[in-house]
């Protein structure tokens, strides 16, 4: 088990997949950045952290993943890849309320996110049948990044 480095490191960047930033949405996300507590774990404990909750994830361990992902989710609440993939395992686990939950709230924090807005898409369409919605989440996530394949290809 890994234990919390006291001394403050930075946290890792935020990982959303959008390169069209306008100027102003770049030095937002930085601002907050700044302004966000420093992790409890160094980079190099975060990676090795991800890194085990791929693995647990591989080797059907979803609890562990999700227990995992869940620390992740504190010690780095700016990473949206781990929403995305926490959201993903507790599909698996049959628990899509859940998932939708935790796309909706890392949405508030990051709502041009596209593998956010496509994941949220995904099971609007799968789960609750809410194919207006979903079109409508495609389409946002085309906006934020229009080189987004897998969007493009839910629209047809």
């Amino acid at each position: 088990k890994m234990k919390p480095k006291k001394k403050k490191t930075a946290s890792p960047s935020e990982s959303n997949g959008n390169d069209n930033r306008s100027p102003q949405e770049y030095l937002s996300d930085l601002s907050r950045t700044f302004a966000a507590p420093p992790s409890l774990y160094s980079n190099y404990q975060v990676q090795q952290i991800y890194s085990e909750a791929k693995i647990a994830d591989q080797n059907g361990q979803l609890d562990k993943a999700i227990t995992l992902l869940q620390l992740l989710k504190t010690a780095t609440p700016h990473d949206m890849r781990v929403p995305r993939r926490l959201s993903r395992l507790y599909i698996a686990k049959g628990q899509t309320k859940v998932a939708r939950s935790i796309l909706e709230d890392a949405l508030k924090q990051s709502p041009q996110n596209p593998y956010l807005l496509h994941g949220l898409a995904t099971l609007q369409i799968k789960y609750y049948s809410n194919y207006e919605v979903a079109k409508q989440l495609y389409q946002k996530a085309i906006s934020a990044d229009p080189y987004m394949p897998n969007a493009h290809h839910a629209l047809g």
